[in-house]
């Protein structure tokens, strides 16, 4: 079976991270026949334009039975070329702001995903909110996949750490990350707390005024983005998350398959559904694992969840116990058989 897997880029967010695992996988089973097409390969402000007429010749030429895309633009693109050929679409949205929201790719998203053949839901959350909105096509659930042996191998590399402990947040510089609540919290709590962000993006600068502007600088250390941040998560005494909206956050789920609790907001969806609380009980919460979880945008309970240091009390063989059924193998089965399932 012939299979296209197309995405925007191949680096960026925890979506491309997923294609690019996912890809890698698909090949190793002999009936599937994989090709992975990246859209944005040049930073022109028509790659859309360019992506558009790549896509509709790499159609013609590779003869998919399936498109699986990822993000908004891939998906617009495939459901719109399967009115004039034959293959099946497989959408798979990695963000409830994908459907849930009032911007335009969002209400566009609401109508033309009716026409998908598939939809994959990485949460939950998520899924019972597609399941409401498309009544049509068939919605399955199927989480990220996560390798979990690579992860801990990957963090034994030789880098050079802080002297002292730190916080890690790992993701984009946006606006909708929050990440100036972190350095705002690092700056109020008491303590001397460090925190190192890994990671770019458009709000880096502003972050670096920030902290510049807050007088800890010397406190909060920006790596930039790196192929392996591992070795900086392992040796965290936390991971903060601060977003807006998420999907399945990839970084909550490496730092536990670490063994690193986490501190995160209880934004829509994927941080509560991972921790194994609600979301409707938004207020400041330790969970029996000894992570913490505080309502989006609550600065003041950021600030006592660094200060509380409940997390210290975590247990590393707890915290991996509650993301191995994650881990990659079982998977990505699930995903061949929810492509074969469209053939």
């Amino acid at each position: 079976m012939r299979v296209l897997i197309v995405t925007n880029s191949k680096s960026g967010g925890g979506a491309e991270v997923v294609v690019n695992t996912l890809s890698m996988e698909l090949t190793k089973y002999q009936e599937l026949c994989i090709h992975t097409f990246y859209l944005k390969d040049t930073d022109s402000v028509f790659w859309r334009f360019i992506a558009f007429f790549k896509m509709l010749y790499l159609i013609f030429k590779f003869k998919p039975q399936v498109v699986q895309s990822h993000l908004f633009f891939p998906s617009f693109l495939s459901i719109f070329f399967s009115y004039f050929f034959t293959f099946k679409t497989q959408v798979v949205v990695h963000s409830i702001s994908e459907i849930n929201s009032t911007n335009r790719s969002s209400k566009i998203a609401k109508y033309i995903y009716r026409k998908a053949g598939m939809i994959i839901c990485i949460s939950s959350k998520m899924f019972d909110l597609a399941n409401a909105l498309f009544q049509n096509p068939k919605v399955c659930l199927i989480h990220n996949p996560h390798d979990f042996k690579a992860y801990l191998s990957l963090s034994n590399e030789n880098v050079e750490l802080p002297t002292s402990q730190y916080f890690i947040y790992v993701g984009r510089l946006t606006a909708s990350k929050r990440v100036d609540q972190l350095i705002n919290a690092i700056s109020a709590a008491k303590g001397e707390h460090k925190l190192i962000i890994v990671g770019d993006g458009e709000e880096k600068v502003n972050l670096e005024k920030l902290a510049s502007k807050l007088g800890v600088d010397e406190r909060v250390c920006f790596l930039g983005r790196l192929s392996n941040p591992y070795p900086y998560i392992k040796n965290a005494k936390a991971l903060l998350l601060a977003s807006e909206f998420e999907g399945y956050p990839n970084c909550l789920i490496e730092a536990l398959g670490l063994g690193v609790p986490v501190i995160t907001s209880n934004c829509q969806t994927g941080p509560a559904e991972i921790l194994g609380v609600s979301y409707n009980e938004d207020i400041l919460r330790i969970t029996n694992q000894q992570c913490i979880i505080y309502p989006v945008g609550d600065s003041c309970s950021l600030i006592k969840a660094i200060e509380s240091e409940a997390y210290l009390k975590a247990d590393a063989f707890i915290l991996k116990d509650m993301v191995s059924q994650l881990s990659l193998k079982p998977i990505v089965k699930r995903y061949v058989s929810a492509i074969s399932s469209l053939c």
